[in-house]
């Protein structure tokens, strides 16, 4: 299938290659990000990649490392954003991709599996600041083999210092997410930046929040640094999504975000989660049976249930747990000292 450039489709910030002197010129040319996967059905994948210069891009792709199967990718600046079309459920493939001449390694993909076919998901999210716990965490991520990866956000410690998407959220992990979709659910320390845009152009996102199926599972990401009283665009969307045919037809709701509604492992001081999460989007999640939302920001780990939506606190991906104990004053929530 041709190549498409999604670079407007969705997601409203400002590319950087609108913003530096950029050449097409392929002098020099090199990978700033190896390509990753930015998401997976049951019959495409769609795959990002960074060079230091635009320039004519291909992907090559099959069922074997052999590959066989070549698309122009045409000329999108440095950011490449393309989506291979018209494959098979649940069926191993090869992926290599080639800007200018300089072409990556050749990674192993998935496509989605069919409704029944159960699969795994991991969830991490706080990996700014400590590349190499993080790397740790990704190596052990990466020995579990998950079909496909949730980060609840805080990337980078700066999002408007562009280096730090290399140093501290792809290059860490190695292969991990050449091979393994991710889905990130941006932070607050990402500062809603178009370097954080740029790099996760996902489909049909909007302002940072998206969804997407999997299996039997409807996967709901929010922007929880944007407004989301009732009445503005992303609680409204939100509403609609729960409220539709993929939601309705799945057998597992999950929605990840950045922030917690309620958390305990802080002392910082009192922080015991966002109250207006409480009072706006909670409501909404029970009222539509969520099964599971998954969030970050505090550091540490907490689970708890509450009108049957269950809450998981994964904020140690750079390995910085809080390690205490005491008795908590809700009896939802409980926070768990973890040694990785």
């Amino acid at each position: 299938m041709p190549a498409r450039d999604f670079a407007g489709e969705g997601f409203d910030a400002v590319d950087e290659d609108l913003l530096e002197t950029n050449s097409t010129s392929c002098d020099a040319t090199a990978f700033v990000h190896q390509p990753y996967i930015l998401g997976v059905t049951k019959h495409s994948v769609r795959i990002v990649w960074r060079t230091d210069y635009a320039g004519d891009s291909t992907i090559e792709y099959g069922p074997t490392p052999s590959l066989g199967t070549e698309i122009e990718a045409g000329v999108f600046g440095r950011n490449h954003v393309t989506e291979i079309g018209g494959l098979e459920p649940e069926t191993p493939y090869y992926y290599k991709v080639s800007t200018c001449g300089v072409e990556s390694a050749v990674f192993p993909f998935r496509t989605a599996p069919e409704r029944n076919t159960p699969f795994t998901f991991a969830v991490l999210g706080d990996n700014r600041s400590d590349p190499a716990s993080y790397a740790t965490v990704a190596a052990g991520i990466a020995d579990a083999a998950p079909d496909i990866i949730l980060n609840t956000g805080d990337i980078v410690a700066d999002g408007w210092r562009k280096e730090q998407f290399e140093e501290q959220f792809f290059g860490p992990v190695g292969d991990l997410y050449s091979e393994t979709p991710v889905f990130v659910s941006i932070g607050n320390h990402e500062g809603e930046s178009p370097y954080h845009y740029s790099r996760f152009p996902y489909k049909n996102s909007r302002a940072g929040y998206y969804a997407f199926r999997y299996g039997n599972t409807l996967f709901i990401s929010l922007n929880t640094n944007r407004l989301y009283l009732p009445g503005t665009p992303q609680y409204d969307w939100l509403v609609r999504v729960l409220s539709g045919a993929s939601a309705r037809t799945a057998e597992w709701i999950v929605v990840f975000a950045h922030h917690p509604a309620w958390s305990e492992g802080w002392d910082s001081p009192g922080y015991s989660g966002e109250w207006l999460l409480r009072y706006t989007v909670v409501p909404v999640l029970e009222q539509y049976g969520v099964d599971l939302y998954f969030c970050g920001h505090t550091h540490d780990y907490e689970r708890g249930l509450r009108n049957g939506v269950t809450h998981i606190i994964s904020g140690g991906a750079d390995r910085r747990w809080i390690r205490f104990s005491r008795t908590f004053r809700t009896w939802w929530f409980r926070n768990s000292a973890i040694t990785l």
